[in-house]
Parts: structure tokens; C-alpha cells; sequence
């Protein structure tokens, strides 16, 4: 039961906006974690099929407050459930009976659904909760502004980490420094669909994925629940909205996502010198797939009857070929390869603490792009992201990975590996 002076402080709000009723009968504004499917379901106008819940495989992340803010979870250390959001809800105070009451907003982020707690103040914006027979049911968000977003670009990849679908948006995507962002509503013509924060929602939604059936496992989430987006296989999204705690934006963007085949295409690894390797469709392609090759960035490369071609003027490294249906109905099937050398176009310089040409500097600046991963007394590390070397093969020997003196390894696609001791300084 809510403390009696701050329900009257929070009744004496109400009539003040609505200038009629009693403190008796007046509503009251808590926080309040609200299941995904109960949070979406007054905003899709047209999918019935419910939004589930999402199981982090990566329990890190799904505590971190800054990766899914706006969230609440179930679970333990091994396990974490993100249900859905945690959300201000507009309700009478007689309803938030049999639920439980949490002492704080931080509180809610690690417990169950329906769990609530007090607001001090009527909140800019709300769902508004009903119970029957004990079930909780919610309005649409009240008291948003909406916005129109114009002049976004969506491209779609298929079978890739986040997911059978992966949407990328050029044009758009929340600050998360700047504004929650609760969810997003992907339209089409038949259907909308509601995403969720970890499976579905990356980077203040500027990349969404999502699973329809062929995918059971993606990056992060462990297993995946397509059954509510099954049915945007072959439709084209007509737009997006994204609700934050500032706006509800309207995005508009329309995105064809082509049919999946069901279908792999695989291509070989080879040496740069053999000038050619193989590639080939796992699966059978629907009978109406007009198949066009195209053999990527290769110099001088062509990809027909299982083999690809290129010519001597290519370099080292990872290259990509794809095949693409004419009509355009269906998905374009993509395979990446590496066309691999046996020399070694860099050494280590111990005293300037760089990596440095060990023959010409055009296969050097090449060695460099191709650097995926380094190793520092075992423990691997992606470079881009630890920024641990930069763009002329300096390595950052001040960084906590370096000890008094270490084992480093450094691997590039298509380059043998160069190993050597590096001193911290």
C-alpha cells in the first residue's frame, strides 16, 4: 500500500489537471515493469501472435543498465530472462493490490513483472493499467509527442549474427546518453511487429534482427522466439516507430526483405597464386530463382559453374562473393573466403615499438587492413575494438594487457601469423 500522504499529494495532482473528481477516486502514477507482450499489445494494431520475453546467453549484459536501460529481468548468474520494460503507468490505487511493491526505481530492474513503485510527480507520459479478474491490461503511450522521421534509408542482410534478418538504418537511431529507448514496431502492410531490447534491438536502434525459424540460436540470445516475426518473410516495411522517453518517432523507410531460400553458399579458402577456388549452393534454390554471380571485389574475378576466378594483380586477405536473384524476390546468398600468402610482408621493431614493412609498403598497408585479431600472452583481443594498434602498426605497449614482458601473436586473413615479445612502457 502506497504511503497515504504521497497517494494525496499524487491525488491532489490529478484534479488539479483534471479540475474535477475526488482525492477518493483519484488515479495515482507509479513505475511499473510491464511484460513486452503487455506493453506492445495496445500499440500493434495487427499481430496477435504474442512478443516473448528474450534469454541472454550473456548474463553481462543483460545487467548492464547502459546496454538495455529501460529493461527489467528475471533470472541468476547463470541465466537472465529480460521480460520487458520498466515503465510509467497511470492506474487506480486499488488495483496495484497482490502486486509487489518495490522500494525503488533502481529496485525494479531485477525484479519480476507487475513489481512497482512509487513516482513523486505525474509522470510527462504513461500506459494507463487496468485490472480484471486479475489480469493487467494497458493503453497505448499517452502524452509522447509524435515526430516524423523522412529521409531514412533501410538495408536488409539475411543469416548473419543478429539474426535470419538483420536491418540497418541510415538516417536515424536514438541516443542512448540522451533518451530510453522502450521499444520499437516494425510495420508492414499486414502486420506489426514489436521488438525487444538484446535480440532485436542493437546500437539506439539504428540495427535491428530477428529470427523467423531458420535461425535457432544469434549472437547474445539463447535460444531465439520467432514465432511473432515469422510472417515478414516476403513483405516490404512500410515504416518503423521508436518509443523513447522523449518522442515517439515515426520513421518513415520502406524496406523489401526477400524470401529466405533456406539455402548456404560456401566458397573455398586458397592460395592467392592458385588463381581460382571453389564455391557451391548448399541446399536446393527454389525453382523460380533466377541465380546472377557476382565474384565481389576480386581484380579481374568471375564466379560461374562452382568456381571462381581471379587475377594476378589481388592481395591477400578475405574477400566475399555472393549470388543474387534477378527478380529480386528472394535472398541474396553471400560466402566469404581468404586468399592466403606464405610470405610475411611485416616484422616486429622492439625499439620503435611497431610493426614495420618487411618488403613493399603497398603489401605492408595491406597486411595491416587485414589484421582481424592479437593475441597477448594467450588472452585474444580484437584490435578494433581495444584499439590496441593503429593504422601504421603501432601497438599501444602502455596498455593493461602488456605485463613487464609478453608473448604477442598477431594474425591477419591470409597472412601467416608473426609472433614476437613485446616489453610494456
Amino acid at each position: 500500500m502506497m504511503n497515504k500522504g504521497l497517494t494525496a499529494a499524487i491525488a491532489a495532482l490529478a484534479l488539479a489537471a483534471c479540475g474535477a473528481g475526488s482525492a477518493e477516486s483519484a488515479p495515482v502514477y507509479v513505475l511499473m515493469n510491464v511484460p513486452y507482450n503487455d506493453f506492445y499489445k495496445a500499440e500493434l494494431a495487427k499481430n496477435a501472435v504474442p512478443v516473448d520475453a528474450v534469454t541472454s546467453a550473456t548474463v553481462a549484459k543483460a545487467k548492464n543498465a547502459h546496454l538495455v536501460g529501460g529493461t527489467y529481468h528475471t533470472g541468476d548468474d547463470t541465466t537472465l530472462i529480460i521480460e520487458g520494460v520498466t515503465f510509467p503507468v497511470k492506474v487506480d490505487e486499488a488495483a496495484l493490490k497482490g502486486f509487489v511493491h518495490a522500494a525503488s526505481a533502481d529496485e525494479l530492474f531485477s525484479r519480476g513483472s507487475y513489481a512497482w513503485t512509487e513516482l513523486t510527480q505525474a509522470p510527462a507520459f504513461f500506459k494507463e493499467m487496468s485490472v480484471a479478474g486479475g489480469a493487467p491490461a494497458f493503453g497505448k503511450v499517452q502524452g509522447l509527442p509524435e515526430v516524423a522521421v523522412a529521409n531514412v534509408k533501410g538495408s536488409v542482410r539475411t543469416r548473419t549474427r543478429r539474426g535470419d534478418y538483420q536491418l540497418k538504418l541510415d538516417g536515424f537511431d536514438t541516443d542512448p546518453e540522451k533518451e530510453t529507448l522502450y521499444g520499437v514496431i516494425v510495420r508492414t502492410a499486414q502486420n506489426d511487429y514489436g521488438m525487444r531490447r538484446l535480440e532485436n534491438i542493437w546500437r539506439g536502434g539504428r540495427e535491428l534482427g530477428w529470427n523467423v525459424g531458420y535461425t535457432k540460436f544469434i549472437k547474445d540470445v539463447n535460444p531465439t522466439f520467432p514465432a511473432h516475426y515469422k510472417t515478414l518473410t516476403g513483405t516490404t516495411i512500410t515504416g518503423l516507430t521508436y518509443i523513447t522517453d522523449k518522442a515517439v518517432y515515426n520513421v518513415d523507410a520502406q524496406v523489401y526483405l526477400p524470401v529466405l531460400t533456406g539455402c548456404r553458399l560456401k566458397a573455398e579458402n586458397a592460395a592467392l597464386a592458385a588463381g581460382h577456388t571453389a564455391f557451391a549452393v548448399e541446399g536446393e534454390l527454389p525453382g523460380n530463382y533466377v541465380p546472377v554471380y557476382d565474384a565481389g571485389a576480386l581484380d579481374g574475378g568471375t564466379a560461374a559453374d562452382g568456381r571462381i576466378v581471379w587475377s594476378a594483380r589481388n592481395k591477400p586477405g578475405e574477400y566475399e562473393m555472393k549470388i543474387t536473384d534477378e527478380k529480386g524476390v528472394y535472398e541474396t546468398l553471400t560466402a566469404a573466403f581468404v586468399l592466403s600468402t606464405d610470405v610475411l610482408p611485416a616484422a616486429w621493431d622492439a625499439e620503435g615499438g611497431r610493426l614495420v614493412p618487411a618488403g613493399g609498403e603497398e603489401d605492408f598497408k595491406n597486411y595491416l587492413r587485414c589484421v582481424r585479431e592479437l593475441t597477448i600472452d594467450g588472452t585474444a583481443v580484437n584490435p578494433k575494438r581495444a584499439k590496441i594498434i593503429d593504422g601504421e602498426g603501432r601497438l599501444d605497449l602502455s596498455a593493461p594487457l602488456f605485463k613487464e614482458r609478453g608473448a604477442v601473436t598477431v594474425r591477419a586473413a591470409g597472412y601467416p601469423d608473426l609472433s614476437f615479445e613485446a616489453a610494456r612502457r
